[in-house]
């Protein structure tokens, strides 16, 4: 049960439980996440513009950043909280894009979720 959970989390999420899993959490926690969420956008891949990570699977995924699925339950107000300068309307319909320093920010924010997650998930 929990090695699909955390399969469904996808790549981004997987990275940062496996860095709380390993007790690297209170490091990110300590550290500035826009650096971190930077650094790792380099080699996870960064997509300004909503796009589906598999699309011949038959299911659309629409994600945005690094690796941010614009279905999840949170995603909406995730975006208000962390990008209130940005309309989520118009992002998901791809009719706007998210700059670099809009792309860390959310990243950041994720991993910020998911650590969480992790800690709750293996207290």
């Amino acid at each position: 049960m929990k090695t699909n959970f955390l399969y469904n989390l996808g790549r981004s999420a997987f990275l940062a439980t496996a860095m709380a899993l390993s007790g690297l959490e209170a490091r990110a926690e300590n550290a500035n996440l826009i650096e971190y969420a930077k650094y790792t956008g380099n080699f996870e891949g960064k997509r300004a513009r909503v796009y589906d990570p598999n699309p011949n699977d038959g299911k659309p995924e629409p994600t945005i950043g690094v690796g941010h699925y614009l279905d999840r339950k949170n995603s909406r107000e995730t975006f208000a909280r962390v990008l209130p300068e940005v309309d989520y309307n118009l992002i998901y319909s791809g009719k706007t894009t998210l700059t670099d320093e809009q792309i860390d920010r959310l990243f950041g924010a994720d991993i910020e979720d998911y650590v969480e997650k992790a800690k709750r998930l293996f207290p």
